[in-house]
C-alpha cells in the first residue's frame, strides 16, 4: 500500500538512531557533497564555455565551432545538457582536462585566423535540438514547441572580476538564525528538497525549496525563488515550474528572491545539530551554496543496501561453488557440469531514483508523467523512506543489540533473508510494502518475541463515500495503516451527481439539504480531519486476492492507464448496498415497447415530458420521481404491493426526524423486546397521528391499517406525494401482474392500464463479487429466497452485519446495517467498533457464537419477509445499539440508561443528561464520555448544548 508515515514522538531513541544514520565527510565527499570552498581550478572550469571548454571574456560573442562538436566540462561529447541535470561540480582527470582546453583553444585561433580545422575532428555541425517543454533564450521557443534547429550558439559562461567566486561561495549553517527574531527551538530533522532551472550558463539554478519536518511532517517551508542570473529556461518538463508561474510569484512579491534569501529562510529553521534528510542531497545544498554538518542522505543509504547485498550474494555464490567443487573432488572428476554458472557481467545498480524507491518501498507512486516534480510531495517521500528503514531497524532489537545502528540491522537480515530464500521459505517478494525483517518476523515470530513494538495492521479501504470516508478517519483514530482507493476523481460516492447511471454541516445547509450539500459536506469532512494524504482517488480496484499463508490480501488496482498491485493485512468494502439497480421480474416486459429505466437512471423530468409513466414501488425514490414528474409527464402512476406511511417534513413547525430522541428509544426497545404486541400497537397509533398531521386527507386508496411499521420499514417522508394524489395528479394503483400489450399493463386487481414509459423505484442489490470466494451473499437459504417479499435480494452472512464469518479479524463489509435511524450516525457508530476490534482493543466472540448469532439474524429477517417487505440489512435496533456501543467503547448506554451509573450521572450533571436523553440524536453523544478506548472530542458538550437550543431547533 502507498505508506502514509503519520507524525513521529520527538524520542531521544528515535533522533538518536537518525544521527547513526548521518554519512561521514569522507561518504559525504564520495557523494558529491561540496564540504568547503571551491578550489582555484574548480572555479577556472566553471568559468569556461559549456561548448568549447574555452574560456571567453565577457563582451565576447561566442559562436559554435563549424564541424566541432561542442565538448562539455565533464569531458563527454554531445548537446548540451537536456532533460536530466548534469553535475557540472563532478571533476575529471587533469590531463583529460588540458586536452580538451588545449584542442579547443587551438581550434578556436584556427577558426578566427582562417585556418582549416584538422580533418580528425571533422564530425557534423552541431546544432541546437532542445528538448520540448522549456523555454530557451538563444531561440525563445515556446514550451512544448519542436526542438529548435536554428541557432548554432549559445550564450558562454561570461563573468566580471569576482562575480564567479561570489556566485560559487559557500556558507555553513550558523549557531543563530541571520538577520531574525530568535527561533524557539531548532527542529530536530528537516528534509529538504528544491527544483533547480538551468541557467543561461548552463549550471543548475535553484527556483524552488521545500523543507518540512522530519517528525511531524508539517511542511515548514515552500517556497517559489527568483534566481539572481539570466537563466536559460525553469526545466518546466520535470519542475513543474513554468515562466508564467515565476513571472506571477515575482510581480506579487510571493517568492524569495534570490538563493541568498532561500538560504536564509532555511537557517530560521534548523540549527547546526539539526539532521538534515534529503535523496541524492548534493544538488539541493549546492544550489543553495550551503555546508551542513549532520546530513543523512537515502540515495546512499540504499546503495549501501544495494553494495551489501552484492557482496553477500557474491559470497554465498562462492561458497556454493567451493562446495560444489569440493563435492566434484571427492566424486574423482573434475569435469565441469553442462550449465554451470559462468562468470556473468555485474547487474546494473539502477532503480535507485526516489520515484523508484517510493514505489517499491511504499508502494506510493509519485512523480507522474506529465505533472512534473512537486518538492514537497518528494521530500514527504524521502521523509517516509528514511522512516521506513528506521522504522525496521527498531523493529527487532535483538538483531542489533550489540550495535543498534541501521547498517548493523541490514547486515544480518540480508544474510538470513538469502538463506530463507534458498529454502523456499519465503515467496519471492511477498511484501512490497514491508521491510527485510517483516518477512523474517512472519517467518519465524520467535525471533522477534523480546521487542515490544507492534506493528500496525495495514488497512485498505474500497469506497470513499460516505461509509468510506467515516470508516477511514476512525480507523485512523486507532491508529492503523490505513488508505482509502476511489474509483471517480472525487470523494461522495453516490452523492457526487451524474448525468449517467453511476448515481442517484454547515451553519448554511438546510435542514433538508439536497445532494449537493450532502456532497459538499463529505468533501469538508475529508478536508477538517486531513484525509487527503490517505485517499486514493481516481483508482480503480479491479480484483482481490487472499493470501492464506501469508494472510494478507492483494489487491489489484488501475489508475487511468496504469495497473498495479498491493498487499494489506486488513480490507474493508465501503462500497455499500446501493450498488446493483435491483427490478423484479415481470411477465412479458419483454414486449413492453415504451421506455424503461431504473430511478438511477432517471434525472430530468423533460425526458419523460407528456408521457404517461408507471412508477413501480412505493418509496423515497419513487414519491419524489412522481412529485418531480408532475407538470411534464401526461399522467403518474404509482403501482405498490402495500401502502406506506407519509410523514411531512416539518410537524408542528419542527423537522420530524428532530421528535426522536435516546429516551423514546429506550422506551420503546423495552417494550419491543418485552411486549412486542403492544409496541406495535402504540407506534401504528402514533405514526398515524402524525401522518394525519402532515397530511389531514387520507386518499381512498390508503389503508394505514396495513402499513408496515418502521422496526421492518422506514416510513416515506414526502411533503407533496399525498396532495398530488388527492388532486388526481398522481393515482395510486396495484401491483403489476404482467405486461398485457406493448404499451399496455395489467394489475393484480385484474386493470390494465396504458403506459409510455416504466421507471423502477425498487431499491438496490449489493455486489460483493469483487471479494470473490469471501463475499457473504454467497450461501443463501432456501427459506429466505422462497419467502414472498425477500425481492431477490441477498442476505449477507456477517457477524453484527459487518464482519466476515470466514476472515472477521481482516475482512470486513459496511453499509449493510439498516433500522429507522439516522444513517450517518450508524455508520459512525459501526466503524467506531470495527476500529476498536481490528486494534485489538475489543474481542469478537468464538467462531460458533458469531455463527449462532448470524443464523438467528436470518430466521428473524425470513419471518419478517413472509409477512411483508424487509430490507435484508434490517436489524434489531435494540440489540444491535447495544453491541455495537459496547464494542465502540463509548460508554453511552451506561450513562444514558435506567441503572445506576445512569442514575448518578443524572444526579450529578441533570441539565446535560436531560438533554442527552430529550435532544436531537447526532453523532456528538458517543464522543462525551472518556473511557480509555473510543476517542472523545472536548468541543461534544458544546457543540450538543447548541444544536439542542430554541434557536438552533427553530
Amino acid at each position: 500500500m502507498a505508506e502514509q508515515y503519520g507524525s513521529i514522538p520527538c524520542s531521544p531513541d528515535y533522533v538518536q538512531r537518525l544521527r547513526e544514520l548521518a554519512h561521514t565527510s569522507d561518504e559525504l565527499q564520495r557523494a558529491g557533497y561540496i564540504l568547503g570552498q571551491l578550489s582555484s581550478s574548480d572555479l577556472d572550469r566553471k568559468r569556461r564555455c559549456g561548448r568549447c571548454c574555452r574560456v571567453v571574456k565577457k563582451g565576447e560573442k561566442h559562436k559554435g565551432i563549424p564541424g566541432v562538436a561542442p565538448t562539455v566540462a565533464s569531458g563527454r561529447s554531445g548537446p548540451p545538457p537536456g532533460p536530466e541535470y548534469v553535475d557540472r561540480n563532478a571533476t575529471t582527470a587533469a590531463a583529460e582536462e588540458a586536452r580538451i582546453s588545449k584542442e579547443s583553444d587551438g581550434m578556436f585561433r584556427d577558426l578566427t585566423s582562417g585556418g582549416r580545422i584538422p580533418e580528425k575532428a571533422a564530425v557534423p555541425i552541431f546544432r541546437c535540438k532542445f528538448h520540448p517543454g522549456r523555454k530557451w533564450t538563444c531561440c525563445n521557443s515556446p514550451v512544448f514547441s519542436k526542438p529548435c534547429m536554428g541557432e548554432e550558439h549559445h550564450d558562454p559562461r561570461q563573468y566580471s572580476s569576482g562575480e564567479l567566486e561570489d556566485n560559487w561561495r559557500f556558507y555553513t549553517t550558523p549557531a543563530a538564525p541571520p538577520a531574525a527574531p530568535p527561533r524557539s527551538r531548532p527542529a530536530a530533522a528537516v528534509v529538504i528538497d528544491c527544483e533547480m532551472g538551468v541557467a543561461a550558463s548552463g549550471e543548475s539554478e535553484l527556483i524552488r525549496v521545500s523543507v518540512i519536518d522530519h517528525l511531524s511532517r508539517r511542511v515548514l517551508l515552500d517556497s517559489l525563488v527568483w534566481p539572481s542570473v539570466k537563466m536559460a529556461h525553469f526545466n518546466t518538463r520535470f519542475s513543474g515550474i513554468t515562466k508564467q508561474m515565476m513571472d506571477d510569484a515575482r510581480r506579487r512579491h510571493r517568492c524569495l528572491f534570490g538563493r541568498h534569501k532561500a538560504r536564509e529562510a532555511v537557517w530560521r529553521l534548523i540549527g547546526p545539530e539539526t539532521v538534515v534528510v534529503g535523496h541524492a542531497g548534493q544538488g539541493d545544498l549546492t544550489s543553495l551554496r550551503w555546508i551542513h554538518p549532520v546530513i543523512v542522505d537515502t540515495l546512499m543509504i540504499e546503495t549501501q543496501i544495494r553494495r551489501h547485498e552484492r557482496e553477500v550474494a557474491e559470497a554465498a555464490k562462492a561458497e556454493t561453488a567451493a562446495r560444489k567443487a569440493e563435492e566434484t573432488e571427492d566424486a574423482g572428476s573434475l569435469e565441469k557440469n553442462e550449465g554451470d554458472d559462468e562468470t556473468s557481467a555485474p547487474k546494473q545498480e539502477g532503480g535507485l531514483s526516489l520515484k523508484a524507491l517510493a514505489l517499491q518501498r511504499l508502494n506510493r507512486t509519485i512523480q507522474i508523467k506529465g505533472r512534473g516534480h512537486d518538492s514537497v510531495e518528494d521530500a514527504l517521500a524521502t521523509r517516509d523512506l528514511l522512516h521506513w528503514h528506521v522504522a525496521q531497524s527498531m523493529r527487532c532489537p535483538s538483531f542489533g543489540e550489540a550495535r543498534r545502528s541501521f547498517m548493523a540491522y541490514m547486515k544480518t537480515s540480508i544474510h538470513l533473508i538469502l538463506r530463507l530464500k534458498e529454502a523456499e521459505t519465503v515467496p519471492p517478494n511477498p511484501f512490497p510494502c514491508r521491510g527485510y525483517l517483516s518477512a523474517l518476523a512472519s517467518v519465524q515470530p520467535s525471533s522477534c518475541a523480546s521487542s515490544n513494538i507492534v506493528e500496525r495492521p495495514i488497512v485498505a479501504v474500497i469506497g470513499l463515500g460516505p461509509l468510506g470516508l467515516v470508516t477511514l478517519k476512525n480507523l485512523l483514530e486507532q491508529d492503523l495503516d490505513v488508505t482509502g482507493f476511489e474509483k471517480s476523481d472525487v470523494v461522495g460516492g453516490l452523492w457526487n451527481f451524474r448525468d449517467d447511471d453511476q448515481t442517484t454541516v454547515l451553519k448554511n445547509t438546510p435542514v433538508y439539504p439536497e445532494a449537493r450539500h450532502i456532497q459538499q459536506y463529505l468533501c469538508d469532512y475529508a478536508a477538517h480531519f486531513a484525509l487527503g494524504p490517505r485517499m486514493r482517488l481516481g483508482t480503480e480496484i479491479v480484483a482481490v486476492e487472499h493470501h492464506e499463508k501469508l494472510g494478507k490480501w492483494k489487491l489489484e488496482m488501475k489508475r487511468g492507464d496504469a495497473s498495479s498491485a498491493e498487499w494489506f493485512d486488513k480490507l474493508v468494502f465501503a462500497t455499500g448496498v446501493n450498488k446493483l439497480p435491483l427490478a423484479p421480474k415481470i411477465e412479458g416486459l419483454d414486449g413492453f415497447e415504451g421506455q424503461i429505466m431504473h430511478s438511477s437512471g432517471y434525472k430530468r423530468p423533460a425526458s419523460l415530458k407528456d408521457k404517461n409513466v408507471l412508477i413501480i414501488g412505493f418509496s423515497h425514490s419513487a414519491a419524489d420521481t412522481a412529485t418531480t414528474l408532475v407538470g411534464h409527464a401526461k399522467h403518474v402512476y404509482i403501482s405498490r404491493r402495500h401502502d406506506s406511511f407519509v410523514i411531512s417534513r416539518y410537524i408542528d413547525g419542527k423537522p420530524f426526524d428532530h421528535s426522536f430522541n435516546h429516551r423514546r428509544g429506550l422506551v420503546f426497545g423495552t417494550l419491543q423486546s418485552t411486549l412486542p404486541s403492544l409496541a406495535d400497537k402504540m407506534m401504528r397509533k402514533l405514526l398515524t397521528q402524525t401522518h394525519m398531521k402532515g397530511c389531514p386527507d387520507v386518499p381512498s386508496e390508503m389503508d394505514l391499517a396495513t402499513a408496515p411499521l418502521p422496526s421492518r420499514k422506514a416510513p416515506i417522508v414526502s411533503d407533496s406525494v399525498v396532495h398530488e394524489i388527492l388532486a388526481g395528479n398522481i393515482t395510486l394503483v396495484r401491483g403489476v401482474q404482467r405486461v398485457s400489450g406493448p404499451g399496455t399493463v395489467m394489475l393484480e386487481d385484474g386493470k390494465d392500464i396504458d403506459v409510455d414509459a416504466i421507471v423502477f423505484c425498487t431499491g438496490y442489490q449489493a455486489d460483493y463479487s469483487l471479494a470473490g470466494p469471501f463475499d457473504p451473499t454467497l450461501e443463501q437459504s432456501a427459506a429466505w429466497t422462497s419467502a414472498p417479499d425477500s425481492n431477490s435480494r441477498a442476505l449477507p452472512r456477517l457477524y453484527r452485519n459487518i464482519f466476515s464469518l470466514r476472515l472477521p479479524q481482516s475482512l470486513a463489509f459496511m453499509g449493510a446495517i439498516a433500522f429507522a435511524s439516522p444513517a450517518f450516525l450508524i455508520y459512525d457508530l459501526a466503524s467506531m467498533a470495527l476500529a476498536q476490534v481490528w486494534s485489538g482493543r475489543f474481542s469478537l466472540p468464538p467462531q460458533a457464537a458469531m455463527v449462532a448469532q448470524v443464523d438467528e439474524q436470518h430466521r428473524w429477517l425470513t419471518s419478517l419477509a413472509a409477512e411483508g417487505t424487509v430490507l435484508p440489512g434490517w436489524v434489531k435496533a435494540r440489540e444491535w445499539m447495544a453491541w455495537a456501543d459496547e464494542a465502540a467503547g463509548t460508554d453511552m448506554a451506561a450513562h444514558l440508561g435506567y441503572g445506576l451509573r445512569g442514575w448518578l450521572f443524572w444526579a450529578g450533571d441533570r441539565a446535560f443528561c436531560n438533554t442527552l436523553m430529550d435532544g436531537i440524536p447526532s453523532p456528538h453523544l458517543y464522543r462525551v464520555f472518556e473511557t480509555g478506548r473510543a476517542r472523545t472530542w472536548e468541543g461534544a458538550r458544546d457543540e450538543i448544548v447548541r444544536i439542542n437550543s430554541p434557536t438552533s431547533r427553530e
